[in-house]
């Protein structure tokens, strides 16, 4: 698959501490090596949006769209805590 990224995600995967880089480096070459999108690891559709996913990696939440059959744009990484705001529900609106 074809990934692509938002400025917000790489400012904030830059922020990550190393084993969790790790995890989101293994995460990621598994995601372009998909095909499809059930075939990532520990991904879930997230309920109320059309074509938003989620992958859980340690204490963090990856959230990405899916644009096309086959290209991601991941939107943002942050803690789970987080993920679930207001704040990252409104960057979602429409998607």
């Amino acid at each position: 698959m074809k990934l692509s990224f938002s400025k917000r995600f790489i400012k904030q995967a830059k922020t990550l501490d190393s084993v969790t880089k790790k995890l989101l480096h293994t995460v990621l070459e598994e995601a372009e090596e998909a095909n499809r999108v059930e075939e990532i690891g520990n991904c879930m559709k997230m309920s109320g949006y059309k074509q938003v996913y989620r992958i859980r990696i340690s204490d963090h939440r990856v959230i990405f769209i899916l644009r096309t059959a086959s290209s991601l744009f991941f939107q943002y990484i942050v803690s789970r805590g987080e993920a679930y705001g207001k704040k990252y529900r409104e960057l979602l609106k429409g998607e």
